[in-house]
């Protein structure tokens, strides 16, 4: 008699409780827009690149209100992908000599006679060098020789000195490394160093390779500060480390001026509007021939939001003969999302200038959860994406890193949601409506576990015939 009621009752309360969940989280109703969206859940995280159309309808200033849902309408996870910088660092053979020291290798006197000759071959590099300094009294040493290093045009972070296989241990020197673009004037870049070789009892204890600060000296001498001499050397190597940081290539938005409702605008002012919550790093202003400006460059983020000032630039733009005319540059600016832009010229431009964003898409890390079709969602005043930690998902190596191995997610046609509702903040009659009818839910589930609990102790108790 009870089995019927009793699982009757289980499957209604699991209804229950399945409802009474949803409504507390946002749905894609909650959404204006929605796409499709591709992605395998077989495949684990997806990289998602936002389009341009995904921008157009976001509202939010920060555009949080973009989330992606399975089919069962559950939120899934959705997260901002951090482009990770990898650094490569390569070790090169550098172009060295062996010189004579000089008691004064920082700098040359005044009253001293400098004789310099260089040789260089075809790509630039040094090849010989002929230093003589004398001065009015003997200032030269005698001692172990300098070594002279052409760094090239890129910037070393270490030295690391290759020993000649036939080199034995112990081997000791001291000295000071320094720096010049000239092989005139010279700065210690890194004083006090030391390379060491030693043999004890059959280990072999080694350092013999040199950090240095960053510098942009295209000579580098190592000057020795004691007696040793140099060890038997089979070259001597510079490490250069390079950063490079998986980035979308730049994007760039054309806008036209348009007209100023504004009663107060002053002559040589122009308003314009993007289409979108594009983070905007970099802008440029596109002139008529022969023109140039001091511009202001002002944004803001809503049309009643008081204008800020974000940049500016004299611009220009002269025609030259027979070539393409000469321009100013683009200019970087801080991360910006506003919709609303301005110019301000001084001396005021006769035409209104063509303003140039560029940025850079977003990327958002997806991990497609239960059914699919999947879908993407933006565009609400109603709900916002939640708060997923993908960072620490990302620190313990559980998802890739890479960007480049990541599988593509991507988007597919546009359709309607929630629509102009989704757009208006939820009135304080539907935010009541929702609690009371959340609230009612829960009642109900609690009276039902009960009445389910009271079922299963009077079946238990009656003696079973």
């Amino acid at each position: 008699m009870t089995r019927f009621p009793l699982r009757s009752l289980q499957l209604l309360l699991l209804g229950l409780a399945l409802t009474a969940g949803q409504t507390a989280h946002a749905g894609a109703q909650d959404y204006a827009q929605q796409w499709p969206l591709q992605a395998d859940a077989q495949n684990g995280a997806h990289l998602l690149t936002l389009p341009v159309e995904v921008y157009a309808n976001t509202v939010r200033p920060d555009i949080r209100d973009i989330a992606a849902f399975n089919a069962a309408g559950q939120e899934i996870p959705l997260a901002p992908w951090r482009d990770a910088a990898y650094t490569e660092q390569s070790w090169r053979p550098a172009e060295w000599l062996a010189i004579p020291a000089s008691g004064k290798p920082g700098t040359v006197q005044p009253g001293d006679d400098l004789s310099l000759r260089l040789e260089r071959d075809a790509d630039g590099r040094l090849r010989k060098l002929d230093i003589n300094t004398a001065a009015a009294g003997s200032n030269t040493q005698s001692g172990p020789p300098d070594l002279l290093l052409d760094a090239g045009n890129q910037a070393p972070d270490a030295i690391k000195l290759i020993l000649a296989p036939a080199q034995q241990a112990p081997v000791q020197v001291e000295f000071d490394v320094l720096a010049s673009d000239d092989l005139a004037d010279w700065h210690t870049l890194a004083p006090r160093q030391r390379i060491l070789l030693l043999d004890d009892n059959g280990l072999r204890i080694e350092r013999l390779q040199v950090d240095l600060p960053l510098t942009r000296a295209r000579y580098l001498r190592l000057h020795p500060t004691g007696a040793q001499a140099w060890p038997a050397l089979r070259g001597i190597e510079l490490r250069h480390t390079a950063a490079t940081l998986q980035q979308v290539p730049l994007q760039n938005l054309s806008l036209q001026a348009e007209p100023s409702t504004d009663a107060n605008t002053q002559a040589g002012t122009f308003d314009y509007r993007s289409t979108g919550r594009y983070p905007v790093t970099q802008f440029n202003v596109e002139l008529g021939a022969n023109q140039v400006s001091a511009l202001e460059i002002q944004s803001r983020a809503t049309a009643d939001a008081p204008w800020r000032t974000v940049g500016g630039l004299t611009a220009f733009s002269l025609r030259q003969p027979g070539a393409e005319p000469a321009t100013h540059s683009p200019q970087m600016l801080a991360s910006n999302r506003d919709t609303y832009w301005r110019i301000v010229s001084r001396p005021a431009l006769p035409q209104a200038p063509v303003l140039q964003l560029s940025y850079r898409p977003d990327r958002f890390l997806v991990l497609p959860q239960g059914d699919a079709p999947y879908l993407l969602a933006a565009g609400s005043r109603r709900a916002e994406r939640a708060d997923y930690p993908i960072d620490g998902l990302l620190a313990s190596g559980t998802i890739q890193r890479d960007a480049v191995m990541l599988p593509v997610a991507s988007l597919g046609a546009m359709e309607t949601a929630g629509g102009q509702r989704a757009l208006t903040p939820a009135t304080a009659d539907e935010i009541d409506a929702g609690m009371r009818w959340q609230w009612v839910l829960w009642l109900v589930l609690v009276a039902g576990v009960a009445l389910v609990v009271w079922i299963t102790l009077r079946a238990m108790r009656t003696p079973q015939k």
